[in-house]
């Protein structure tokens, strides 16, 4: 999974203040969901 938007973009999106940490664990999370 490539992740093309930046922090900024995210927070327009979702509202949330988002760690560069937790969309790492985000994009693992969904990395391990597709794999299964």
């Amino acid at each position: 999974m490539e992740v093309t938007a930046t922090a900024t973009e995210l927070n327009l999106i979702d509202g949330v203040t988002a760690t560069t940490a937790e969309i790492n664990y985000l994009d693992g999370v969904t990395s391990n969901i597709r794999r299964s």
